[in-house]
């Protein structure tokens, strides 16, 4: 916090920006330096994923795999990370490539917090001691709809007839 409070003086209100957190920039691992380096190797998840997808993609869904937009792709391509051909006027991109970036990809450095009953201040809900179906509000009675009058009430003609003795 003390970060933050010595940043905002140095920049307007909407130029604030958090030194640490959820969203801080983690560097990625050199090509070098990479654990998972072939297919083999690769988790069982991104293996059937790699099986159900074609070894080539165009950009915008090879962008989606990669898990961000073309930018960070064309990034990845220039530091070696992922491999693309062209295909005429078309870029493809290696599949095998971008999974085995995405397996070399550290951690997210994401801490658990408090639970909501430990948290000062917050009254957690009671759980209801009955199952839920049966906690539910009893539905109010059906309205009863009155029967369909008959065609003599309906029609003034045939009501007249009708009334009449036989």
């Amino acid at each position: 916090m003390s970060d933050l409070v010595a940043l905002s003086s140095s920049f307007p209100a909407c130029k604030r920006i958090r030194i640490r957190g959820i969203n801080e920039r983690v560097p990625a691992v050199p090509v070098s330096q990479r654990h998972i380096k072939t297919i083999d190797e690769l988790p069982p998840h991104l293996k059937r994923r790699l099986d159900t997808l074609p070894p080539y993609l165009p950009t915008k869904p090879a962008a989606e795999l990669n898990g961000g937009g073309r930018s960070k792709l064309y990034d990845d391509a220039a530091e070696g990370r992922v491999m693309a051909i062209k295909h005429g006027a078309t870029t493809l991109w290696c599949v095998a490539s971008i999974l085995l970036n995405l397996a070399n990809m550290p951690p997210a450095p994401i801490s658990p917090g408090p639970s909501a009953s430990r948290r000062p201040g917050r009254i957690s809900a009671p759980t209801p001691s009955v199952p839920f179906a049966t906690a539910k509000k009893k539905a109010a009675a059906p309205l009863e709809v009155p029967p369909p009058p008959e065609r003599a009430q309906l029609d003034p003609a045939n009501a007249e007839s009708a009334n009449a003795p036989a």
